[in-house]
């Protein structure tokens, strides 16, 4: 049986870098759907998966969505990813 990886990174303002909290993330890949919250310093993990190909999408109110992927996993690493979202145009 093949080993996990895991994607884990940070939620950022496109516009300031400064860390956004609060991003919704939806993982998709793999035989999983799975979702997580960004923490309050902007960090998310997803961990325990199975080597292959994932999507991620990252949704906040007042930003506009991110897609990312396909994303690599490989077993007994962490794939990072930095998701820098820009503030929604109808927002400003």
């Amino acid at each position: 049986m093949a080993d996990n990886g895991s994607i884990g990174g940070n939620t950022l303002n496109q516009r300031d870098g400064l860390p956004l909290k609060g991003v919704d993330l939806a993982l998709h890949g793999e035989g999983i759907s799975t979702t997580k919250t960004s923490s309050d310093k902007g960090t998310f993990q997803f961990e325990g998966l199975a080597p292959g190909k994932y999507e991620l999408t990252a949704t906040k109110g007042g930003f506009e969505t991110g897609l990312f992927g396909p994303l690599a996993v490989v077993a007994d690493s962490e794939t990072k990813l930095n998701i820098a979202l820009q503030p929604d145009s109808l927002s400003e």
